[in-house]
């Protein structure tokens, strides 16, 4: 692989394990403190 790559995609694993283990929201009932600008991963499937 590309070095310059991998030194971009080290620790995605990591950031992806952690996205998924965040709790699940509501769309319109999400915290007021939630970022504007990140990540955020989006599923048609209710979770509880």
């Amino acid at each position: 692989m590309n070095s310059r790559f991998t030194k971009y995609t080290e620790g995605l694993e990591a950031k992806w394990q952690e996205l998924k283990s965040m709790p699940s929201v509501i769309a319109g009932k999400v915290p007021r403190d939630t970022p504007e600008g990140g990540v955020y991963l989006f599923s048609g499937k209710l979770r509880n």
